[in-house]
């Protein structure tokens, strides 16, 4: 009979929650192996409020390990007996800037209003904490608060006749859909608020439509010259609702084949 047991002095075998990035076993509350001895007055839920606090001023350029602790009043080493590294904190900023799910997506009526609830909510979190779509996504959603957002996604179209991979793919089309907006729309506030004033936005979009001949363009130019690509008349967020009314049709035309 063959010996199945491991050899004596073998390394134990990690569990699949022992695989897990230290940063998202932090969001689900759990202590990664090898964290050294907490320090008074500090909590990772502390450090990731302070990093949050700095992105939202500064942008993520603005936050560091030091930058950080010196807004609590520490030292950057003592950070890393709570979060290992910055990778880690960026983590654990990104599921606590989409925070928890707005009870209110729930009270919609139909999956169509739901899914839309749900959208807009992605899309207004993230202009609240719009370092967020700077941060690099590199794997399936796997913290707390992400999984929560896509559970409640999911369960939207839960009464739909679409089958659960494409329950999937339209929430994460919706999710990408309102964080490209998002970033849209910041992007463009940004833009304003670097002219100085109106009358030099106004002769930029002149020169603008001049560059345009109308024989050349003849679909472009007629909205330059109608001001089409201004948000002045509060039009901010036109092109994200746009997008996302498509997709919500686009969606149900696929229900009714």
């Amino acid at each position: 009979m063959a010996n199945t047991s491991r050899p004596s002095g073998a390394p134990a075998e990690l569990t699949p929650l022992e695989l897990l990035p230290a940063g998202v076993a932090l969001s689900w509350g759990l202590v990664p192996t090898g964290t050294r001895g907490p320090k008074p007055g500090m909590s990772v839920a502390k450090i990731v409020e302070a990093a949050i606090q700095l992105a939202d001023r500064g942008g993520l350029a603005a936050v560091s390990m030091k930058s950080v602790a010196d807004r609590l009043g520490f030292t950057a080493m003592s950070l890393y007996r709570y979060i290992s590294s910055k990778e880690d904190l960026l983590i654990l900023m990104l599921d606590a800037g989409f925070g928890a799910v707005p009870a209110s997506i729930n009270l919609a009526h139909g999956w169509q209003a739901q899914c839309r609830a749900w959208t807009e909510a992605v899309y207004y979190r993230i202009l609240e904490h719009s370092w967020v779509t700077d941060i690099p996504i590199g794997s399936a959603p796997m913290t707390y608060f992400q999984t929560r957002w896509l559970e409640s996604a999911l369960q939207a179209l839960s009464g739909t006749a679409l089958s659960g991979r494409e329950k999937l793919n339209t929430a994460l089309t919706l999710s990408s859909l309102a964080m490209a907006n998002a970033r849209l729309t910041r992007d463009m506030r940004q833009g304003r608020n670097q002219q100085s004033s109106r009358d030099e936005s106004e002769r930029f979009e002149a020169a603008l439509a001049s560059l345009l001949p109308a024989a050349e363009f003849p679909e472009l130019a007629p909205l330059v010259q109608a001001n089409a690509f201004s948000d002045d008349d509060g039009a901010e967020h036109e092109h994200f609702e746009f997008a996302m009314e498509l997709v919500l049709e686009g969606v149900a035309a696929r229900l009714r084949d």
